[in-house]
């Protein structure tokens, strides 16, 4: 009887890649949105953060937090708004473009997942776009997704 001996198997080969993981019904906003619209959106999709396009390109993140902020921050509240607190007016004016990261970390879907995990963690972000070779959004990958993989449920 004669053994053979297997090639070890990586963690890069049991994960896979991004594309095999990713999100693909991504929620997206626009650059020039109204950031109380974007905060809707983000509310409606049940999601904490989203890619921001412009002209169908990937130019930004935009999370909840980033939209909270300015209603946090500031005078005190003059009327009570749907964010409770009567801070929903200091959105007023604002655009997702003066909220969001710019310059986002993005991957492409043939990325090991092993590699998009550690440039998540370098970068402290949750949620990566993933992008095509033209910058266009193609779906996102978030820690869950990243959690879910490790965890054998993808």
């Amino acid at each position: 009887m004669t053994a053979t001996l297997e090639e070890p198997t990586t963690l890069e080969v049991l994960l896979g890649t991004v594309g095999a993981v990713m999100t693909r019904d991504v929620v997206l906003v626009a650059a020039d949105m109204a950031a109380e619209l974007a905060l809707r959106r983000l509310d409606r999709g049940a999601v904490s953060g989203a890619p921001v396009v412009e002209r169908g390109r990937v130019v930004g993140v935009v999370t909840r937090r980033d939209l909270l902020v300015p209603t946090l921050a500031g005078a005190p509240a003059r009327s009570a708004g749907p964010l409770g607190g009567g801070s929903w007016y200091r959105l007023v004016g604002l655009r997702v473009t003066d909220l969001m990261s710019d310059e986002p970390v993005t991957v492409t879907p043939d990325r090991p997942l092993v590699e998009a995990a550690r440039t998540m963690l370098g970068h402290g972000v949750n949620r990566v776009p993933v992008i095509d070779c033209a910058g266009r959004p193609l779906g996102i990958l978030t820690r869950d997704d990243v959690l879910r993989a490790v965890a054998g449920c993808h």
